[in-house]
């Protein structure tokens, strides 16, 4: 009997070693089943979290998940809570935050999704390479004219248009009748919204201006399919109930023309011209005038917009907003606030040739901001 419990001690020993050998490496097991592989040949199944970008997208663009091909898949380190793709209100730890870039297919078209390690937090999609090699909506300035049920649509309120301008690289901007806005956009089968950024004036007149407003973002975001014609885009929302219906606004129609309107610039330099400094960072400081008025750019950290307004050689800067991303490097979160209190306390500006110098007002005196004209790859 003694025997035969060291045996069977010595057996469970040996159990317990061949276990702590064997693999332990290998790749976590997906939902996916066989056949679902990333990119490169490999016979790995995918990790949860890019299966579950996979259905979340699959979702967004309603496809099925089968319809959603895996490009890449590579693991990223971001820089914050919201993988460095913060929207307006929203408040992101600045922290480490492991996760995965991954790159799908669907239709010819190219989505980016980013998620967190665990596949519970998920960014809206940005469309890459679109399969017609050009997005129908860049460059279009829409006014929406009726909303509401499919069938019951509401006129706008008459001097309360809510204006939406689309701009090539997936950003779009506008007016919602009473505050500016700003958002991303994807255009594929469907058309999508992020999270819109705007700003937060309060407006009594016409009466029933900010109900309407409020109603045109949250249509806004939850829109789906769209139809695009010469003169009209209507996009159906809340699962097709609903109708947003716009006619086309030619540029003509905007505020008057300046030498400014519709040129778009990098921020070489600012301060005072006793101390003016380099930009430091890797993302560009944009700044572009609309036609309409509008103004907007990358700030080094968040996208901005707001209003401008030119008198002659004057110039001066209103309704300024931002998405509220925090950037880990806090050079670049203090220059970005200096660039945008400049801009609000802009006094003059000097255009010639290729460079456009903004004088403004600030604690240490006045400054200038000096620009060169933004290019392809800039």
């Amino acid at each position: 009997m003694r025997n035969m419990k060291r045996w069977l001690w010595i057996t469970a020993v040996l159990a317990l070693l061949l276990a702590a050998c064997s693999p332990g490496d290998g790749p976590v097991p997906g939902t996916g089943g066989e056949g679902t592989a990333l990119p490169g040949g490999t016979d790995s199944v995918p990790s949860e979290a890019v299966l579950a970008a996979q259905t979340w997208l699959a979702g967004e663009l309603g496809v099925t998940p089968d319809q959603v091909e895996i490009i890449n898949a590579q693991q990223q380190d971001w820089a914050d809570s919201c993988l460095e793709l913060g929207q307006a209100n929203e408040s992101c730890a600045a922290v480490i935050t492991p996760g995965w870039r991954i790159t799908f297919s669907v239709d010819g078209d190219e989505y980016e999704v980013r998620t967190d390690d665990t596949g519970t937090v998920f960014r809206s999609p940005q469309l890459l390479v679109p399969a017609s090699g050009t997005d129908p909506l860049a460059g279009t300035r829409w006014e929406l004219v009726s909303f509401g049920p499919e069938g019951a649509e509401e006129p706008v309120i008459e001097g309360a248009a809510p204006i939406l301008q689309f701009e090539e690289g997936g950003q779009a901007f506008g007016t919602g009748g009473c505050n500016s806005f700003s958002t991303s956009y994807t255009a594929g089968d469907q058309l999508a919204f992020t999270a819109i950024a705007a700003t937060r004036m309060a407006c009594m007149e016409p009466e029933g201006v900010q109900e309407q407003e409020q109603r045109f973002f949250e249509a806004m975001e939850a829109a789906g399919e769209f139809e695009l014609t010469d003169d009209q885009l209507v996009i159906r929302y809340d699962d097709g109930m609903g109708v947003l219906t716009f006619n086309r606004v030619e540029e003509e129609s905007g505020v008057s023309d300046t030498e400014l309107t519709g040129t778009q610039w990098v921020l070489e330099s600012f301060g005072s011209e006793q101390g003016e400094e380099p930009v430091v960072g890797e993302t560009p400081l944009t700044l572009r005038f609309n036609p309409d008025g509008q103004t907007g750019g990358e700030g080094g950290c968040n996208i901005f917009g707001g209003t401008y307004e030119v008198q002659g050689s004057q110039i001066s800067f209103s309704q300024m907003f931002s998405t509220l991303r925090a950037c880990t490097d806090d050079a670049v979160n203090q220059q970005e606030t200096r660039y945008l209190q400049a801009l609000q306390n802009a006094t003059e500006y000097e255009l010639s040739g290729d460079s456009l110098v903004i004088h403004y007002a600030g604690e240490q005196g006045e400054g200038t901001l000096n620009f060169t004209p933004l290019t392809e790859g800039s």
